[in-house]
Order: structure tokens, then sequence, then C-alpha cells
């Protein structure tokens, strides 16, 4: 995917520049939406709208589906690493240092 494809282009490639808008709400702003409601960080009354929209439009609902497996297909396959404590505390020291000068 180009570098310069914003959320718009994508959803225009996914709905089409003429459908990108249906069942009386805009496909782009669910669509931008849908990523803030994976990471969590819809309100409880924003997600609930958001829910509600998705479910009113298949094309909107592919997507969140879309999205939800890809998320999900990530969270399994990618190992979180721990790092040591001590090289932690070593970055943090340097940055101190530089930031002291």
């Amino acid at each position: 995917m180009p570098k310069n494809w914003g959320i718009k282009k994508i959803i225009d490639s996914l709905f089409g520049k003429e459908e990108a808008a249906c069942a009386g709400h805009d496909c782009s702003k669910v669509a931008k939406n849908v990523f803030l409601a994976l990471d969590g960080e819809l309100s409880p009354e924003e997600e609930k709208t958001l829910l509600a929209d998705v479910e009113k439009c298949p094309r909107c609902l592919e997507y969140f589906n879309i999205e939800k497996a890809f998320k999900q297909f990530l969270k399994e396959r990618i190992a979180r690493k721990t790092i040591d404590k001590g090289l932690v505390s070593s970055i943090k020291e340097q940055i101190n240092n530089i930031q002291a000068q």
C-alpha cells in the first residue's frame, strides 16, 4: 500500500467512492472508529453507537470483522518480549543525563 494512503483512500478502495456512505451513516467515520473500538479507546456510549452503525451496514460489518480478526491474529502470533530491568534503568539514566546537559 502506498505511504500516502490515509483512512479515506482505504475506505474508498474497500467500499468504492460512490458507496462510502450508506444506511444513514458515513462509512469512513465508522471505519475510523473501528480502530478506536478495537483498541478499547471509545467510551461505552461511542462504542454502542459504533456497533449500532456497523450492524446496519454490511460493508461496515465486514470491515469491522476483518479488522477484529486481524487484531486477534496479531495478538496470537506476536510474542511480547521482556526487557532486562538493568537495560531499562541504564537507558533511563542515559536519557536523564542528556536532559540534564
